[in-house]
């Protein structure tokens, strides 16, 4: 097609890499991903990062740029992370510079639940509304807010951090150094530490996908913890439609993939606390493409900076 254009999109989560090859109709058509190791230094990271943007863009000629969906806080502007609860080597870091250097292509950086809810915007499960929400639970809780159609951002360009409201006074600490976070009780590092620190499971490694998977099977302990750590994940929602009146919430995520065990709790948590026409209102649907979204919405932060037609 004569006004198919190509861009880099990539998703530098706290777990794994994905970088793809995207059209302006919201294709994949090439997908990479590694584990980010990011317990290794950042140059280390991007080097890799570096190696899998060449491998992707050998097949095309014409590439519009490489969109960047990353976790903050961040400066898009400057092209810096400033740090990040999920990437704790990173402080400071010169993205952009560092990737213009080695690529000498055009590099656009942003939030990853900000490009991730971008993606939703155009090609996801908010594609014919103006304004929602969109929250994934992963390893952390992000956020995006679309008000028309743009990514809302705040005066300093880092706002919507929805994870990191307080849900508990003097509660668990939470990876941004604040106690009592969201993030602390309803993502997947919230249900290792209730785990441990509530529920006295002791074993070191165990993840909140191995407490999923006791759930599911019937262990009681193991459901209560996936029950809560839901719950509190409903807690949140509520204080965001009470402050919002958003008529769609899109939630994503690894924990999300949970399901039902997970799922059911947090919405009849919102429903409950939140003011009973905003909560009875708002419509909460479930992201079809929980794994892609992130370099979707990359490519589409290429495509609108470059002021490229997008084909939906």
């Amino acid at each position: 097609m004569i006004n198919e254009k190509y861009a880099i999109g990539v998703d530098l989560g706290a777990t794994n890499i994905r970088v793809a090859l995207v059209n302006n109709k919201g294709e994949i058509i090439k997908l990479f991903k590694e584990k980010t190791q990011r317990e290794k230094k950042p140059e280390f990271v991007l080097d890799r990062l570096v190696n899998l943007i060449e491998k992707t863009k050998k097949e095309i000629d014409l590439i519009e740029g490489v969109g960047i969906a990353c976790p903050g806080p961040l400066n898009s502007e400057k092209g810096i992370i400033y740090s990040s609860p999920n990437l704790p080597q990173w402080h400071n870091v010169e993205l952009v510079k560092y990737l213009n250097n080695k690529l000498k292509m055009a590099v656009y950086l942003e939030n990853d639940a900000d490009l991730a809810a971008l993606g939703e915007c155009y090609f996801g499960e908010g594609k014919d509304w103006h304004n929602f929400i969109y929250i994934t639970v992963g390893s952390g809780v992000g956020s995006g807010v679309i008000f028309n159609r743009r990514i809302y951002k705040g005066i300093s360009g880092i706002g919507a951090e929805i994870g990191h409201i307080t849900i508990e006074r003097n509660g668990l600490k939470c990876g941004c150094g604040n106690y009592g976070c969201l993030e602390a009780y309803a993502s997947g590092g919230g249900i290792v530490n209730l785990a441990k620190h509530k529920y006295g499971i002791k074993d070191e490694k165990i993840t909140a996908e191995d407490i999923a998977k006791l759930a599911y099977k019937g262990d009681n302990r193991a459901r209560k913890i996936i029950q809560e750590a839901g719950e509190s994940l409903g807690i949140g929602l509520a204080s965001i439609v009470n402050i919002f009146n958003p008529g769609l919430i899109i939630l994503s995520g690894s924990i999300v993939k949970i399901g039902s065990l997970y799922i059911e709790p947090a919405i009849k948590e919102l429903r409950k606390r939140a003011f009973t026409v905003q909560g009875r209102d708002v419509k909460i649907v479930i992201s079809s493409s929980i794994d892609t979204i992130g370099v979707i919405g990359a490519g589409v932060l290429v495509f609108l900076n470059k002021n490229i037609k997008i084909l939906n």
